[in-house]
Order: structure tokens, then sequence, then C-alpha cells
């Protein structure tokens, strides 16, 4: 289904200030709300499938903490991928609804404006959820010291190289440099995140974070652009495996041979208000 998303005029007014009292009980219980993170990682590419493919893993302050749920909100560059699927679930999590997600595309120049993506500069955005839906699975908490993996997402490939020893797509949380803002869209509360209540309860709120994957938050964060592109996490297509075995090399750095990949059938265009 397509949605109406408006783009969020960032017009600030900080000439008035706020005090709020909270009872001393919900006072505390945001104290002691966990901070989650979550980043994209372990870039795969099959050679086979052409499927680029990334890790999305999570990240604790506090120890004990279980994922709940998730609205999983994104962008990335249409020239460059086009998504297929959330997948690889780990212990009992799934997708839920939106399912499929649901993926909407800008006006060009947007994701030039906001993200410092290259021309045309048109960004697909992807709302998605997934969350604990088998509860007779092991539990999986998320670790304090290093980073646990909860589910991948994957793609198709669309732009063709002419180096493929260096890519290094673009895929930028929906969640602004302060997460009290939310995501970048009107109305859009961008990444959330909830954990495992302890019982009679189901799902508590947390603090969420971001860490960005091949992009970097830049300036104050209250008009575009809000960031850059920044490769971090690049991947070498002479390095992908061929159907999984120990053959590796399907692209080389003077060889092009991806074709370009046609739109989703469920791609659809953001309403540019």
């Amino acid at each position: 289904m397509a949605e109406d998303v408006e783009f969020k005029s960032n017009d600030v007014d900080n000439s008035t200030s706020y005090s709020l009292n909270l009872p001393s009980s919900i006072a505390n219980a945001l104290l002691t709300n966990p901070t989650i993170a979550v980043r994209f990682a372990n870039p795969q590419y099959d050679c086979t499938t052409e499927q680029y493919c990334v890790d999305v893993e999570f990240h604790s302050d506090i120890e004990g903490q279980q994922l709940f749920g998730m609205n999983v909100r994104f962008f990335y560059d249409n020239t460059l991928l086009e998504l297929i699927d959330f997948r690889d679930f780990q212990g009992g999590y799934a997708a839920v609804a939106p399912n499929p997600p649901t993926v909407n595309q800008s006006p060009p120049g947007f994701g030039t404006n906001y993200f410092g993506f290259a021309s045309p500069g048109v960004a697909d955005w992807v709302n998605g959820s997934i969350q604990l839906v088998d509860f007779s699975q092991p539990p999986i908490f998320i670790d304090t010291s290093g980073w646990t993996k909860i589910f991948q997402i994957c793609f198709d490939v669309d732009a063709p190289f002419a180096d493929s020893s260096s890519f290094c797509p673009p895929i930028v949380w929906d969640l602004e440099v302060d997460p009290a803002n939310g995501g970048y869209l009107s109305g859009d509360d961008g990444v959330v995140i909830t954990v495992v209540a302890p019982p009679p309860g189901e799902s508590d709120p947390c603090t969420e974070n971001v860490v960005q994957y091949n992009w970097e938050y830049t300036g104050s964060g209250f008009a575009p652009p809000f960031g850059q592109l920044a490769e971090t996490d690049c991947f070498a297509f002479a390095d992908a495996t061929i159907d999984g075995s120990s053959a590796q090399g399907c692209y080389y750095t003077d060889r092009i041979y991806q074709p370009l990949q046609a739109e989703l059938h469920h791609v659809e265009t953001i309403l540019d208000h």
C-alpha cells in the first residue's frame, strides 16, 4: 500500500524553553531504560544470485535485554540497490506488518539534498517491522560487549561498476542525529525499538541509537544536508563467493557485467508535498 509521506519541515523555534516535572516513579523508569544500538554489518555478495546482504545487529548498555520489536526504517540510493527482503531470522523473530516492507521512492534531488547521494539523488525509504513471535525459542540476550545478530536484509545490486574492488553503498538509518527527533520524514518516528518486559508486561521502551553504514552525520541536524557519504564498510566483488563455495572472484576491476535490475513491483512513489 502506498503511504502519504510528507517531507519534514526543519524550521525549529528554539526561542522558548520548557521544564517538565515527572513523578519520581516515571523519572526513575526513564533513567533505567536501556540504550539499544543497531547497525548493519558483515556485507556479503553471492555471485550466482547477484544479491548483496547485510546483517542487522544489536548492542545493549544493560545486561539481560531481549529485543521485542523494531520498526525497521532506512534509506538507500535507488541507483545502487533495490530491496529484496528481510531473512535469516534468529531465534523466535520474524517479519510482521507491514510484510513485505513498503518501499517508497523520493523525487529526484531528495537523496542528494538530505544525505549527499550522487545525482539524480533518488532515495528509497523502507518501512518494515520485525518482532519476537515465538516465545518457545531459547531467548537471545543482546550483547553488552559486542553485537548480536537478529536478522539479515538483502538487496539486488542495480549499478554497473567501473571499479568493483570497492563497493560501498550507503544505507542510512531513519533516525536523526538527536534520536529524540525521530526520523527524517514528516510524521515519521524513525527507528523505534522495544525490549521484552518482565512479566506480566509484554514490551518496554528503550533509547534508540544507530551506527550508520557508509554514511555519517554532519551539521547541527536542524536542516539538510544531514550527513555525507563515508566509505567505512566496503566490499570487493573479487572476494565474493560463488554458490557459497571456496571459489572466489566474480567481478574484476576492468570488467563490468552487473546488469541493471528492474524496479521491484512493490516500490511506490512518495508524494512530493
